[in-house]
């Protein structure tokens, strides 16, 4: 009999099985069925973002050095090379599973590999092996949306983890979702000379994010040469000698077609619990769904869930929060009133765009929906004079404040070093800075952060 049993061991998994033998449980095991350290280090977040590394330095020398009195006379982007380096920037980072194995020994925790299934609420089976516990953690990340798109199951198409094992370049690509993962494949693709096209069915790219800065990131990728397609949906996919076929129709125009090499699928992606019989355990789902009490804990009250499993928010760093929490609580689970909760109204997010677009908290709409009196902070980036020494003068920074209290509700920057200059605001969130008070602090000339000194209301 375990202590506790985490099945899944991504980054949720692995954080929730080191919590557990903290909070001093003595029997850990982690059930995983592929590659311990989950999809974001070997197939997702790193490896993308190599490659978005190596495309940016290409473009940058390509189409802005002459600018900086920097010029390439025999350019040239050399793919397997690129995937040569991203796959040893994967090792470098993953140990290729063996050091977290071995970490996880270190710390006395079983791994088992195979894929997990409940028999019962303190009973799971892995192949044909039988394992009780006393708590469980559900952290079993999540699965791609394939979307109903007439002719898709019988058409060869890519997903985000297909792009970073490709051996060549496509000449063209269409990409079907403006999501963060789209986006960025997207930026990818157009910035090594790819035919890209990007469809999305909503009226901007990344509709979660401020659509100010959405509508800055989409002019971007149109100056990188994408056809961003909105209002747009998929109707049909079909093989044929010229390629793939893809029938699309905006808003209520004609339907239209377009040849392309390859199609990528980046439609979301849904929690991956479906093959855990989890009726044997008692937990009900919907669409992967399950219900779950701010401690993270299931209707089955010995069975907590964590990362992107959750439904809540699908990042890596939430994943590894989440993890830690649910961790804690199932070595508790006999002690309720000493378990923690989850806090997510403050999550930095980021979309590696080429510049990044970053966010904290509510948008002005989120917080206007939501009753909040606001003001909003805006500095045109290419005031700072590191926008001017880069020469990269797009982009804005908005801080949304509410009016009363002076307290900052949210903050989002499309812009470079976006991915940075967001988690200073995040802190002063966390910790009920005020917007004055932010604002007063001294930044270091000339950075991108002084942009947060020089916001105001225009």
């Amino acid at each position: 009999m375990h202590d506790v049993i985490v099945i899944g061991g991504g980054s949720a998994g692995v954080a929730a099985a080191l919590s557990a033998r903290e909070a001093g449980a003595k029997s850990v095991c982690v059930i995983e069925e592929k590659l311990l350290g989950g999809d974001c280090p070997h197939e997702a977040c790193v490896p993308s973002k190599v490659l978005l590394a190596s495309a940016r330095l290409y473009y940058k020398m390509a189409h802005e050095g002459g600018m900086f009195g920097v010029e390439a006379k025999s350019l040239s982007f050399d793919f397997a090379r690129v995937v040569k380096r991203k796959t040893a920037v994967v090792n470098l980072i993953t140990g290729n599973e063996k050091r977290l194995e071995k970490y996880l020994e270190m710390q006395k925790i079983d791994v088992v590999k195979g894929r997990a299934y409940f028999v019962d609420a303190s009973t799971i089976r892995v192949g044909a092996r039988v394992l009780k516990s006393k708590a469980f953690v559900i952290a079993t990340g999540s699965v791609d949306i394939t979307p109903p798109i007439h002719g898709i199951e019988e058409t060869p198409y890519l997903t985000y983890a297909d792009v970073t094992k490709l051996k060549k370049l496509p000449s063209s690509i269409a990409i079907i979702g403006a999501g963060p993962v789209g986006t960025e494949m997207a930026t990818f693709f157009a910035e090594v000379g790819v035919k890209t096209a990007l469809l999305q069915i909503a009226p901007h790219i990344l509709p979660r994010e401020d659509e100010e800065l959405s509508v800055l990131a989409e002019a971007r990728l149109r100056t990188l040469g994408v056809s961003v397609l909105t209002k747009t949906i998929a109707l049909g996919l079909k093989k044929e000698r010229k390629g793939i076929r893809l029938t699309y129709q905006t808003g209520k125009s004609p339907r239209k077609t377009m040849f392309v090499e390859k199609v990528l699928i980046a439609s979301g992606k849904r929690p991956n619990v479906a093959n855990l019989h989890l009726e044997a355990a008692g937990i009900k789902e919907e669409n992967g769904k399950i219900e779950l009490a701010p401690t993270l804990r299931t209707k089955a009250k010995n069975i907590f869930v964590a990362g992107d499993a959750s439904s809540h928010l699908a990042f890596t760093h939430t994943a590894h929060y989440e993890g830690s929490i649910a961790g804690f609580n199932a070595a508790n689970v006999s002690k309720p009133k000493s378990m923690q909760s989850v806090e997510l109204g403050i999550v930095p997010r980021v979309t590696f765009t080429d510049p990044e677009l970053a966010s904290v908290g509510l948008t002005a709409q989120e917080a206007a929906l939501a009753g909040h009196d606001i003001r909003i902070l805006k500095t045109p980036l290419g005031v700072l004079g590191r926008a001017a020494v880069d020469g990269r003068r797009e982009g804005m920074l908005k801080i949304i404040v509410e009016k009363k209290t002076d307290l900052i509700l949210g903050a989002h920057m499309f812009g470079e070093r976006s991915g940075e200059v967001i988690h200073e605001v995040a802190l002063a969130m966390r910790t009920g800075v005020t917007a004055a008070v932010l604002q007063s602090g001294i930044r270091a000339y000339p950075t991108y952060s002084e942009g947060i000194s020089l916001a105001q209301e225009l």
